[in-house]
């Protein structure tokens, strides 16, 4: 029964994995615009050098949740709080 138990939550943990290079991915396309700060809250909350240099330097497994977690951060406030449509453009 252990045994079902363990896999049963390897399975799930995997399933909800997502692409592995999906940071670098979306990073690749949009680069200029998560440099770029749009909106108040991210005026106040990231520093575009730091950013610029997140994206363009290495491509560690820290620095991709880094990527990932900036980018998530970004697309969520320009959503809620930027009244923009379209977050990436």
């Amino acid at each position: 029964m252990r045994n079902s138990q363990s896999n049963l939550a390897k399975r799930r943990r995997s399933s909800l994995s997502a692409e592995p290079d999906a940071a670098w991915i979306i990073a690749e396309c949009h680069r200029d615009s998560l440099v770029a700060n749009r909106t108040e809250h991210e005026e106040r909350w990231f520093d575009p050098g730091a950013i610029a240099e997140l994206l363009d330097g290495p491509r560690s497994a820290d620095n991709e949740l880094l990527a990932w977690r900036a980018i998530n951060e970004k697309l969520w406030l320009r959503q809620h709080w930027g009244g923009s449509n379209e977050p990436l453009n």
